[in-house]
């Protein structure tokens, strides 16, 4: 997938939008994306068509494309990303779990 392609939400920012094709879309023009009320990432990877964030809690989120199972998530197949309702709180964490080296 080209960068800025959106067909199934794996820019997390809950429409199916592609970004970047005009003048003035990137940058400050971007909104951002709601990993939920208190989340906040200190690390983002992406695949073909999917995202993840490593959290400060060291839980992981992802979105986009699964039709592999590549999220983590139990619903296999079911993209995450393209509707408001699957991001933010309602974005499950994956269940992989990193232990904190705190």
């Amino acid at each position: 997938m080209d960068s800025g392609q959106n067909q199934v939400g794996q820019l997390g920012l809950g429409d199916r939008v592609n970004r970047g094709d005009g003048s003035g879309a990137m940058g400050d023009a971007l909104p951002y994306v709601d990993l939920g009320s208190d989340w906040e990432a200190k690390g983002i990877w992406g695949g073909s068509g999917h995202f993840c964030a490593l959290l400060h809690s060291n839980k992981i989120k992802c979105w986009g494309y699964n039709q592999y199972g590549q999220l983590g998530i139990e619903s296999i197949s079911t993209p995450r990303g393209s509707n408001p309702s699957h991001m933010g709180d309602n974005l499950q964490e994956t269940d992989v779990c990193l232990e904190s080296d705190e």
